[in-house]
């Protein structure tokens, strides 16, 4: 983070991804070593995946870990999924942690205010019908089934979009990366079969 800040890069891509330290001032790149990542670092044992987990239990236990919270824990959950233990959690299709964004674009799905709350399994459940909804128009369109965290992820791009369609707020522009991305294919065949 060092480096970064010191070639003038950006330390964090997007600031939905700023762990913040509340009451602390100073140095991002230190704060978030110190009071997150040395502490994590220190109690890996603890929050790891292990043999037994499921994506939910292994998101209730490092969302459990100071300043990280649910929707960083969702993050970390739908990278490591991919990975190690976690590649055949019973639960690989179905987990999801909402966020900001997807809590928004649910509503905007559903023609609610933006701001109207949700409990998380109130949430989950309507994350489910969607996707269940939006499978036929996926087939049709010859796009692999979603799973749950794609789907979530979804909605907080669509209300990302309509908040700049509708003119509520700004957004970045877009920059292809230079490279190209793995086939999603393989990516799904290395975490396990597709259910159809």
């Amino acid at each position: 983070m060092k480096r970064r800040k010191h070639k003038g890069k950006r330390l964090v891509n997007s600031d939905a991804y700023k762990l913040i330290v509340s009451g602390q001032a100073g140095d991002l790149a230190k704060i978030q070593v110190e009071f997150v990542l040395d502490p994590l670092w220190a109690d890996r044992d603890q929050y790891r995946p292990r043999h037994d987990d499921t994506l939910a239990s292994f998101h209730g236990r490092l969302a459990s870990a100071p300043y990280l919270g649910g929707f960083y824990a969702g993050q970390v959950a739908a990278d490591v999924k991919y990975v190690g233990r976690l590649r055949h959690a019973p639960d690989w299709w179905d987990f999801a942690a909402s966020g900001p964004g997807s809590r928004r674009g649910l509503n905007r799905v559903l023609r609610r205010s933006t701001d109207a709350p949700w409990k998380e399994p109130e949430w989950v459940e309507l994350l489910q019908l969607l996707r269940k909804a939006i499978e036929p128009t996926l087939a049709k369109a010859g796009i692999p089934n979603l799973h749950a965290q794609d789907v979530q992820n979804c909605l907080c791009e669509f209300d990302k979009y309509e908040r700049i369609r509708l003119g509520e707020g700004n957004g970045r522009k877009f920059v292809p990366s230079p490279k190209p991305l793995p086939a999603r294919d393989s990516l799904y065949r290395s975490a396990g079969k597709p259910r159809s």
